[in-house]
């Protein structure tokens, strides 16, 4: 299970660094709606779509970070899918105990398996969203 991927961030920058889908419109929409909250001064949206090579991650392919929801946080790291959401929530809602209640094993076992579960329909609403 790949959820804490790189305890090391790749900048200084305080900000959220919150990659996602840009040519996904289920992902477009999501994050348009995190976009609009005071939270979201927090973070350094990035569409993995127009990212240079040498812009990603380390140990990350461009194909890696659209097919996973990832974020990177300044102390926490490179977290990917359930951790992710639960670091995101933090910043733009102010929730930071979900993060909390996330970093749990039992419950981040939980949370990633309703995500992994999320996935392939993923993939299916965004061929319906594109027609």
């Amino acid at each position: 299970m790949m959820m804490v991927l790189d305890k090391k961030p790749n900048s200084d920058d305080s900000q959220l660094k919150v990659f996602f889908d840009g040519s996904c419109p289920l992902c477009s929409r999501e994050i348009k709606f995190y976009r609009r909250l005071t939270g979201s001064i927090n973070c350094h949206w990035i569409d993995a779509n127009s990212m240079n090579a040498d812009e990603m991650p380390s140990r990350f392919t461009r194909e890696g970070l659209l097919n996973r929801f990832h974020v990177e946080h300044p102390t926490e790291g490179l977290l990917s899918g359930a951790l992710a959401f639960g670091m995101l929530w933090r910043e733009v809602f102010g929730w930071r105990w979900i993060y909390t209640i996330v970093k749990i094993p039992i419950v981040t076992l939980v949370c990633e398996l309703v995500y992994r579960g999320f996935l392939p329909l993923r993939k299916r609403l965004k061929r319906k969203l594109v027609r």
